[in-house]
């Protein structure tokens, strides 16, 4: 399923860290300011009184000289060995008797932290005498451009211990935040997995009193949905087995099959022919009055069991029981020769498993055939394969009859490799685009379809997968997409495109190998790719569908199952798999403003499937009516030929040219 992410905003433990972080560095910073502050204030007072002691001294010191040049001496001799500004002799009328002085010794301290600091030049005045008599001044001006280098430097220290303890202090904090946080980190991937649709993780109980019952709200709202979400898919897979699935063979029901049947004929995106045949086992009514009902019922179920082994392996071939002891089978733009083949290798392990229920030899299994052309009515097709059934029965061995088998060139079957092989290394490859829109009719992606050139003609995907799968060819078809839909992804930024893989080529594990390194490749463009498979591959194919969901958890690409409700398995793989969509197919929208049971079972499912996490898409709406019922039922996207048609060119280039 999904998983969720959380919505955009800071983590607990990020502003956690930055309300600490801004505490911390408000009180380190005015710590440092106040101690700054009064060790400035401490250096101009000792500043000041350096200065007036040195000029007392000095003043002194002059008073015992009696000529100018030992006044000098001792001037300079004061003035070389401390930190001053100036320092002047001058006599009694204020004339300079002798003067040193020279610029401040403050270099590489700021301008800004001169400012602050504000250190003044304090300035001492000392009287000179001879004898008793005034003969002079002496005037000392200090320097406080030492001072101010040490209070510079001394403040650079307190800065980068400022720093280490910040630092040191944050280390601690960012690994105790991580253990506190931790019981809430619990809680909150398992709020992003119930947002996700998966209810399926439980919180351990933390010893956080405020926090455990929390958690157990949590934990039993999660047990809660989990059994509501598992009791809503029982109810309508339970249902919709009693409507569409017969409960002996576990095949569709004569209803379902056809309704499936006209569906795949008469669909105006994509009708074409095929191989329906109507199995029958002879004598089944006296094996029933023989051996018992519950034996003629497990005879029945292990020939379902036959023919959707056979589904496994054939994808799109559809099956339902008839009348008694009647199967029908549909092959999809199956051939004579291929129909032939298949049909006869069903007969005689069908037959087989009947002669091991009633005795060697006894049990025959026979079938009608006939091809079946969209030109020809339903009624029409089922009664040359019933023609061809009553042939067959005319005998009693295990055949095939054809009723009224439609003629096949043999160029039909016979090139068809060597057509397909030069189609697919050549220009023989295009791409169609169907947009996606959503219920209000704004754009959500297309799907990129695949168009092969056979013998001049442009044809569907589903009239050469059959060849394709016969000469395993699927999974270099779906590489050629692939490659051509990721350079489509990189010219065309905004867009987002879906491409179908084929269950044959999921089932190769070089092809497998390839997606995962050509993905990781792709880089960035994966997000805007969605990659759809057909539901049977989630239980003829479990592996795959786990290395798929290993591939959209590295590089972003998004998983959808297609032909939702088609596979004949249970819904809740739902909770299992890691998808992020599915797509409904045809056979649930066809006529749906006719048919309340597929409108039942999708107003059933689409919230369900929605809550899970999932978005919901549906193709195939042919006419208004179905449009109109579809955009009731809220689903994330529609696509069909109601709305519009496959392009040569995604909308982007379209609009722009």
């Amino acid at each position: 399923m999904n998983q969720g992410h959380g919505a955009p905003g800071y983590s607990l433990r990020w502003l956690l860290m930055v309300f600490v972080t801004a505490l911390m560095v408000s009180v380190l910073v005015a710590g440092t300011y106040l101690s700054a502050s009064r060790f400035t204030q401490y250096l101009a007072y000792q500043l000041q009184v350096q200065t007036r002691d040195a000029a007392v001294a000095l003043g002194v010191s002059l008073s015992t000289v009696e000529t100018d040049g030992e006044a000098r001496r001792i001037i300079d001799a004061m003035f070389d060995s401390g930190a001053y500004r100036s320092i002047k002799l001058q006599g009694p009328n204020g004339q300079t008797r002798h003067k040193r002085g020279r610029e401040s010794a403050d270099q590489g301290v700021p301008q800004w932290f001169r400012s602050w600091a504000a250190l003044p030049a304090p300035q001492g005045r000392a009287a000179v005498v001879a004898g008793w008599e005034p003969s002079g001044e002496v005037i000392v001006r200090g320097d406080p451009g030492p001072a101010l280098t040490n209070l510079w430097q001394s403040f650079l220290t307190d800065l980068v211990w400022v720093g280490v303890i910040l630092l040191l202090s944050l280390w601690v904090l960012w690994r105790g935040t991580r253990r506190l946080l931790k019981p809430l980190g619990r809680l909150e991937g398992q709020a992003l997995s119930l947002e996700a649709g998966d209810f399926s993780v439980r919180t351990p109980e933390p010893e956080v009193r405020e926090l455990a019952p929390v958690v157990r709200a949590m934990n039993r709202m999660a047990e809660q949905l989990s059994q509501t979400f598992r009791r809503q898919v029982r109810v309508i897979d339970e249902l919709q087995r009693q409507v569409s699935q017969d409960p002996v063979t576990g095949l569709n029901n004569r209803q379902t099959f056809e309704q499936q049947l006209n569906t795949l004929l008469y669909s105006r995106e994509d009708s074409a022919g095929g191989v329906l045949a109507i199995f029958r086992l002879q004598d089944f009514s006296a094996f029933n009055r023989n051996k018992g009902r519950p034996a003629g019922n497990r005879l029945l179920s292990d020939c379902g069991d036959i023919i959707r082994y056979f589904e496994v392996r054939h994808p799109g071939v559809i099956s339902g029981r008839g009348q008694g002891a009647e199967i029908a089978l549909f092959l999809p733009h199956a051939g004579i020769a291929d129909g032939d083949q298949w049909l006869l290798e069903l007969v005689h392990e069908m037959s087989e498993r009947y002669s091991a229920h009633a005795a060697p030899g006894v049990g025959v299994v026979q079938v009608g055939a006939t091809v079946a052309d969209p030109a020809l009515q339903p009624g029409e097709i089922l009664a040359r394969a019933d023609s061809g059934l009553q042939q067959a029965e005319s005998g009693d061995q295990p055949v095939v009859v054809w009723g009224h088998a439609l003629p096949v060139s043999p160029s039909d079957t016979t090139d068809w490799r060597t057509t397909l092989d030069a189609a697919l290394a050549g220009d023989g490859l295009t791409l169609v685009w169907q947009p996606c829109y959503s219920p209000l009719g704004h754009p959500v992606m297309e799907q990129v379809l695949a168009r092969l050139a056979i013998k001049g003609q442009w044809m569907s995907a589903a009239q050469f997968i059959p060849f394709l799968e016969r000469y395993l060819l699927t999974s270099a078809l779906d590489r050629r997409v692939l490659e051509l839909t990721l350079e489509k992804l990189e010219q065309h930024p905004e867009q987002v495109f879906s491409v179908a893989l084929g269950q044959a080529s999921l089932a190769d594990e070089a092809f497998l190998h390839w997606l995962g390194l050509r993905l990781e490749r792709a880089g960035n463009l994966t997000t805007r790719l969605w990659l759809a498979f057909p539901e049977r591959v989630v239980q003829a194919l479990p592996d795959a569908v786990a290395t798929l969901e290993d591939y959209a958890e590295q590089t972003g690409v998004r998983l959808m199952v297609d032909q939702f409700g088609t596979g004949g398995i249970s819904f809740d793989y739902l909770a299992r798999i890691r998808i992020q969509g599915v797509r409904i197919g045809q056979q649930y929208v066809r006529d749906i403003h006719q048919r309340e049971d597929a409108r039942f079972f999708l107003e059933s499912m689409v919230p369900v499937i929605q809550q899970q996490g999932m978005q919901v898409f549906v193709s195939g709406v042919e006419v208004a009516d179905e449009w109109e019922v579809i955009q009731s039922m809220a689903v994330d996207a529609v696509m069909g030929f109601h709305l519009c048609r496959p392009q040569d060119q995604p909308s982007v280039e379209r609009e722009r040219g």
